[in-house]
């Protein structure tokens, strides 16, 4: 708390007057990233506009905020209250199930491919998501490439030419 307080120009005081622990504060970032994943969620069409459309649109409302979501992804392991931990997971399962539902709704309509599950599609594009944020703050990625590197690999693979299965 004492380095968060420096890094943001705040004494030690004024921060705990703002959040009581580490894991309030936790918290009140997860409340955040919720309503800004919400908000990506809406604004790019998730639950009704073809796959195709959504997707760049999806990538591009998150890429704002894709390091809050690494931030949590990294620190909110870290969270040791139980009760804060439980009411995070509820509130990702929503939406998760909502990103899940996109990927089904792919599926059925045959934009997406049906040999993997719309669960492993959620965590390959969370992962592809905390990955470029990650390249981004480490500068091995521009922040202008965010969208284009994760479509390009999550719609058209690594390779150039796909295996031939032996």
């Amino acid at each position: 708390m004492e380095q968060l307080a420096q890094s943001i120009g705040v004494s030690r005081a004024t921060l705990h007057r703002m959040v009581a622990s580490r894991d309030d504060l936790l918290y009140q970032v997860h409340l955040l990233a919720i309503e800004c994943c919400q908000r990506a969620f809406d604004n790019s069409g998730l639950d009704t506009d073809p796959i195709a459309e959504v997707l760049p649109r999806l990538l591009a409302e998150l890429r704002p905020d894709a390091s809050l979501f690494l931030f949590l992804n990294l620190q909110g392991r870290t969270c040791r209250n139980a009760e804060i931990i439980e009411r995070i997971s509820a509130d990702w399962q929503v939406q998760r199930q909502r990103l899940t539902g996109f990927f089904e709704r792919g599926q059925a309509n045959g934009e997406i491919r049906a040999d993997l599950s719309a669960s492993w599609l959620v965590d390959a594009l969370s992962g592809l998501v905390n990955a470029a944020s990650a390249a981004i703050h480490d500068g091995h990625l521009s922040a202008d490439a965010f969208e284009t590197s994760i479509l390009a690999v999550l719609t058209r693979g690594i390779l150039e030419s796909p295996l031939s299965p032996e």
